[in-house]
């Protein structure tokens, strides 16, 4: 039921907390070897960070403290305490520590706490997170607290990787704003006020697990450092500011133009200098592209003075991108396993542990209760894409102006893993040392171990495993402290799955961490089959197996390739002081795609760019070396 009479609500104090340690930003330039006036120019004078006994939480209640004693605010009123942050490390609890700390610091002075019927959420987004705690709280007031008021409480601890083009931006602070009926700063419209959203693919995310497993200390925070980039991250800025103001434009029957001079003071997120000075006239232009012809002349005036023909401006302002796909492709190293397992190493020297030392499964990620991860027996990802003459063709979802066609599904994959019993207790040991592997859909069978001393002849018993664990650790493991003189060796097998195709050969995928900090991969061809016919050219890359896939009657002929492979591989590029890790790849041959048995069975045909031939795959846990 909508309240019978709105009276209006907004702000009516804020207050601030601030840590007291400073980092003056031309100091950080001549540490870093930085140009000062550029940044000074672009980014600022200094930024803030925390103390050795500070968190999120802590500057969170000195601002609501604070802001109690300065506006006389009586705690038991108080009825809605909300907080919004990026920084949290609680996926439990939010702003209920922030008032038990506060609600500590009022008993010690003889006050009453904050009301036990307040209600505590927290708001979590980067950047915005107050934003959308000021609006509950404010709809909180409106419909459930009539006569109350409302604090909202904006902290963040913002951190940023060393030599990464953020560092000089970080910060850390507290804002807590007092929100009640008949305001006395400001008055807030939600109504007529403008939003925009939009999913920003993998800039600025904060994976927990990135920090889980962090150690604690006297000198030592646990730290959230973000995936970003910074132009990307300016543009998406840009992007969503626009957006929101013509949400606004539109609710509130606003001319743009008129709008913009109109105003005397606005106030911007300002992640850094220069973006808020970059959004607000990127607005204004886009504004005066929507205006009169007198609006349109002094944008046309501004085009020129910079070389710009005024139809080229607006028609790129008429234009609709789709800013998800402006993502800087080296962004994309962010969403494969093996530059998580790099970064991993990289992280653990500044961090002092490794929060991406994760074993490999593969899964199917159907929603149809099958286990069809198979090319000849693929049901599809969900029901609506279960074998039919049609499915290649028709979209598998649509999200914007993203399509993924029904020929772009995969047929994978499945979890090996190896169990001292066939009992749930032993699956999860395994599973918990990491002594697993993924394959793409086939039941190939695959061991990896890493030792000090494994000879040639290990690799010529039956029983590869007496000298796989006898003398070294399994995939997951971890060796330690290279004895003087020595690189580690590495026991690999495998063995074709009975139903699909030969083995086309093994790999072995090494990745290292070198003195500057500086990570690198390479892949060694271990073993393969056919060896007495087929070897390495001069440029040390091995040739193709070869291709017996008969795509018209889906079949193939197992006539390349070997059944099994085995060997001893030693590392011949091997530093004891440098981090690595290694894992195995095994490779089968070519056999029919999905795709080629759906071709045949149905009697359709398929376009060109539908693949029709696939080589399934391995992949190990890796084994880490550490100094």
């Amino acid at each position: 039921m909508l309240p019978k009479q709105q009276r209006p609500i907004g702000i009516s104090g804020l207050a601030s907390y601030i840590p007291p340690y400073r980092v003056w930003l031309e100091d950080w330039c001549e540490w870093t070897d930085n140009q000062w006036p550029k940044i000074r120019e672009v980014v600022g004078r200094s930024f803030r960070v925390r103390g050795p006994h500070q968190s999120m939480y802590t500057m969170a209640a000195n601002a609501v403290i604070r802001l109690i004693d300065q506006y006389d605010v009586d705690p038991a009123r108080v009825k809605f305490l909300g907080l919004g942050t990026e920084s949290s490390t609680d996926n439990s609890a939010g702003a209920i520590i922030v008032k038990g700390m506060v609600d500590e610091a009022l008993s010690a002075r003889g006050m009453p706490p904050i009301s036990r019927s307040c209600e505590v959420p927290e708001f979590k987004h980067a950047c915005l997170g107050g934003v959308y705690g000021m609006k509950g709280a404010i709809r909180h007031l409106a419909f459930d607290g009539a006569g109350s008021q409302a604090i909202v409480v904006c902290a963040d601890i913002a951190e940023y990787a060393r030599g990464s083009s953020g560092e000089p931006t970080q910060g850390a602070g507290a804002v807590a704003m007092l929100l009640e009926e008949d305001p006395q700063l400001a008055v807030v419209d939600l109504i007529g006020s403008g939003s925009a959203s939009d999913y920003r693919v993998m800039d600025f995310r904060k994976p927990m697990l990135r920090f889980c497993g962090q150690d604690r200390s006297e000198s030592h925070h646990v730290q959230d450092f973000p995936v970003f980039n910074g132009k990307y991250s300016t543009t998406c800025y840009i992007d969503e500011t626009l957006h929101a103001l013509n949400d606004m434009y539109v609710k509130r029957g606003l001319d743009p133009a008129e709008y913009m001079r109109s105003l005397k003071t606005i106030f911007l997120h300002r992640p850094y200098r220069r973006m808020p000075e970059t959004g607000w006239a990127v607005s204004y232009l886009f504004a005066m592209s929507r205006g009169s012809a007198e609006d349109r002349a002094e944008l046309a005036s501004y085009c020129y003075e910079i070389g710009v023909e005024p139809e080229a401006l607006e028609a790129e302002m008429l234009s609709k991108p789709n800013v998800a796909n402006l993502a800087n492709p080296e962004m994309l190293q962010y969403e494969y396993a093996r530059e998580a397992l790099k970064n991993g190493l990289r992280w653990e020297v500044e961090l002092g542990t490794n929060p991406y030392k994760f074993g490999m499964v593969g899964s199917t990620d159907s929603h149809t209760s099958l286990t069809t991860a198979e090319e000849e027996n693929f049901f599809g990802k969900a029901v609506h894409k279960e074998p039919s003459a049609h499915r290649m063709e028709k979209p598998v979802y649509q999200f914007g102006d993203i399509t993924v066609m029904g020929w772009e599904q995969m047929a994978a994959g499945y979890a090996g893993v190896w169990a001292t019993d066939n009992t749930r207790e032993a699956l999860w040991d395994a599973m918990k040392r990491r002594e697993v592997y993924a394959t793409t859909g086939s039941r190939m069978l695959v061991r990896f171990w890493g030792a000090w001393d494994f000879e040639a002849a290990d690799a010529n018993s039956r029983l590869p495993a007496e000298a796989g664990y006898g003398k070294g650790v399994p995939m997951g493991g971890e060796l330690r402290a290279a004895p003087a003189g020595t690189a580690p060796s590495f026991l690999v097998a495998a063995l074709k799955d009975p139903y699909s195709g030969n083995l086309d050969r093994i790999q072995i995928v090494k990745g290292w961490l070198d003195a500057t900090g500086k990570t690198h991969e390479k892949v060694y061809d271990v073993v393969w089959g056919d060896a007495d016919r087929r070897r390495p050219g001069p440029d040390g890359k091995l040739p193709p197996v070869g291709n017996t896939v008969d795509v018209a009657n889906a079949t193939w002929a197992n006539t390349i390739g070997d059944p099994e492979l085995i060997a001893v591989w030693k590392d011949p590029d091997f530093y004891a002081s440098q981090r690595a890790f290694y894992y195995a790849r095994v490779i089968e041959i070519p056999t029919p795609r999905w795709t080629a048995y759906d071709v045949k069975r149905f009697g359709v045909t398929a376009g060109d760019e539908v693949p029709m031939i696939i080589q399934e795959r391995a992949y190990t846990s890796p084994i880490w070396y550490t100094p």
